[in-house]
């Protein structure tokens, strides 16, 4: 692939490139991320190492809508502050 910026789109012609063995895929896979439209010929041969690959895969969710931490919520009514009672 070269040097190739983040975020740059695949060559024109979008055709597909055939893997020659699953770590290749993953591979490419990753370098999709970086370089969307990048597509594969054989994306099947990944399916013997890892069955649920390309499901994880295209479930990643993209900057836009990655999960944001939930904001916390105040409760209205307030704790009573705790106390050490001790005996002897």
């Amino acid at each position: 692939f070269g040097n190739v910026a983040a975020g740059s789109k695949a060559p024109a012609n979008g055709s597909p490139w055939a893997s020659p063995t699953a770590a290749w895929t993953f591979g490419l896979a990753l370098g999709a991320l970086l370089r969307p439209g990048l597509h594969l010929s054989n994306p099947g041969n990944v399916t013997e190492l890892m069955p649920g690959f390309w499901a994880l895969y295209n479930g990643l969710p993209s900057p836009d809508n990655a999960p944001r931490k939930p904001k916390e919520q105040k409760d209205d009514v307030a704790k009573p502050a705790r106390r050490r009672i001790i005996t002897e």
